[in-house]
């Protein structure tokens, strides 16, 4: 962030005159969100190496955090009078100064902002510049310049530079700018790293898709498995224990040649392990298949997805689908329907009439069902544990019925209501009354 556009800001927060500031939280690891009287909402980035202020014409700040630093805030920045909003040294630090007023006293206190580099932080500090808290702790060993709990905060060293001159015609739009770019470079970001992880699964199910073996193949070496026991059985009196190989006669007469794949201390051992061979190379026959078919749709859902991805418009539409991992399940669940988180919920998503009809046995009658209206689609289900869903995320679930079912943008009506109101008419065929209809638009 640059001193003259941070010098801009502050003018700008002055001319607006803002006396009280409501409250002060963290949006992200690294971003807060202040909340001044009128509800003007201003955020700070402290990133380092990205710091900046911006608004956003879609404030939202949901995530809540827990740590010493976020328990200060709540406990001292809330509903507290502005004195004086400040740069600090002419370099690129803010200082807002607040009284916390309470029943018996008043409290003054600062926060400061350092959009510097290195030192980018977040201090608050009581009325003789202690501090109280820090977004980041600084330790003697990692700078001369520490930020610890309890001890007086020592000033920036300050940067010997020419100030360069920018001059902003619109505070309020250059604020809205800045999220804008920022919004932009966090989805292309997100983008990226969730299409390099897809295309990294894709490869590696398209690879063990095209790695299993071939049915005739197998079929074949079944029986070529059962012969050769059925000659080693023929010809017990003539192979001599731990023979490698043993020269027989076939049932038609010809002589060959069977080649052990080890040693075996009696013929029998040998003519046995030959039919246990042929057993296997049988059953994988039988349910290659099944195999392939798993594959498949493991296939056909990442491919989806990928495409789900490429049209995303908003970080948060990809990142449901990348759930943090203190959230997944510890045990791999082995299911032929998806799973995602959703705001600390478990929803499930079929894609196919076998999916779809695994997923209905498995929810329960108070789970939440949704299906596309009057059109073929993907069942999703919110697994609700009788808890009451916020329309946040049931809007959420709607949107993924109709991500996986359609592809053309538009709007589209998509039926919910709870499991026991949705009758199973054979397979995944159902019937529903007692519903309501949610729109969705897909861009």
């Amino acid at each position: 962030m640059l001193l003259t556009h941070l010098k801009q800001i502050i003018d700008h927060l002055r001319k607006k005159e803002v006396k009280i500031l409501r409250s002060v939280r963290r949006c992200a690891p690294n971003v807060l969100e202040l909340y001044f009287e009128g509800d003007y909402i201003l955020y700070a980035d402290m990133t380092k190496s990205q710091s900046t202020l911006f608004r956003t014409s879609t404030p939202a700040c949901s995530n809540r955090f827990n740590a010493p630093f976020d328990a200060v805030l709540a406990k001292y920045f809330w509903r507290t009078h502005v004195t004086n909003i400040a740069l600090v040294d002419e370099d690129k630090i803010m200082r807002i100064d607040v009284v916390a007023k309470g029943a018996y006293k008043s409290t003054p206190l600062s926060m400061i902002f350092e959009f510097t580099g290195k030192y980018t932080n977040v201090i608050l500090l009581d009325e003789a510049g202690v501090v109280l808290e820090a977004l980041r702790h600084v330790d003697e060993s990692n700078s001369s310049r520490p930020v610890r709990v309890g001890e007086k905060l020592l000033a920036v060293p300050k940067a010997s530079f020419v100030p360069k001159e920018e001059p902003i015609e619109d505070v309020e739009a250059w604020l809205l700018a800045v999220d804008t770019k920022r919004s932009s470079l966090a989805l292309q970001h997100s983008k990226t790293t969730a299409l390099a992880q897809l295309a990294k699964q894709l490869k590696s199910l398209e690879r063990t898709f095209e790695g299993l073996e071939n049915e005739e193949s197998l079929a074949e070496q079944a029986l070529v498995f059962e012969r050769e026991a059925q000659l080693v059985f023929s010809h017990l009196h003539a192979i001599t224990p731990y023979a490698a190989y043993a020269d027989v006669v076939d049932f038609e007469g010809q002589s060959r040649r069977i080649t052990a794949d080890k040693p075996y201390a009696k013929p029998a051992q040998w003519g046995n392990a030959l039919f246990a061979k042929a057993k296997k190379s049988r059953q994988k026959v039988k349910y290659m298949h099944i195999e392939k078919e798993h594959l498949q749709a493991k296939i056909d859902f990442v491919r989806e997805l990928i495409y789900i991805v490429e049209h995303a418009t908003s970080v948060d539409a990809i990142m449901q689908f990348f759930p943090a991992r203190s959230q997944k399940s510890k045990v791999k669940e082995h299911k032929p329907y998806e799973i995602f988180w959703f705001d600390g919920y478990k929803v499930l998503l079929g894609r196919n009439a076998k999916a779809n009809t695994a997923l209905l046995k498995d929810c329960k009658a108070n789970d939440m069902w949704f299906h596309l209206k009057d059109r073929a689609s993907a069942h999703v289900v919110i697994v609700t544990d009788k808890q009451k869903i916020a329309p946040s995320t049931i809007e959420k679930a709607a949107k993924l019925c109709v991500d996986f079912s359609v592809r053309s943008a538009g709007r589209y009506s998509v039926d919910y209501t709870k499991r026991k109101e949705v009758q199973v008419q054979e397979g995944s065929n159902v019937l529903y009354n007692r519903y309501e209809t949610l729109i969705v638009t897909k861009e």
